[in-house]
């Protein structure tokens, strides 16, 4: 049985997440079976807090692409305040320029990896 794995990221940093996500695959660290959130996976109308519950409570570990643009998101804020509370693994992907911020503080007991920006 695959490991399930929600990456979180900003809207405006998709394509670094989406860099990631095949960085983190092609080292083997990613299987198969990785949910990446996108907003057109939700339907109109639909739930998002509820629906971010359902997908990040049935992954195994939460992977956070943090930047400066993830800093100053609400959504990355609740999704990583959700996975610690459901108790998932999680791992940090940072950029360089995101800087030591308080989501990052917060983080500090988890894996972090910093990383160039991948464009």
């Amino acid at each position: 049985m695959a490991i399930k794995v929600f990456i979180s990221y900003a809207y405006q940093d998709k394509e670094l997440a989406e860099n990631v996500k095949h960085e983190l695959a092609t080292r083997g660290h990613l299987p198969v079976d990785t949910v990446f959130f996108d907003a057109q996976d939700i339907a109109v109308g639909e739930d998002i807090r509820q629906r971010l519950r359902l997908e990040i409570g049935a992954a195994d570990a939460v992977v956070l692409v943090m930047s400066k643009n993830a800093e100053a998101s609400q959504w990355i804020n609740y999704e990583a305040g959700l996975a610690d509370a459901l108790g998932k693994k999680i791992l940090v992907v940072g950029t360089k320029d995101a800087g030591e911020t308080p989501l990052l503080a917060n983080l500090a007991d988890y894996q972090q990896i910093e990383i160039e920006t991948l464009s």
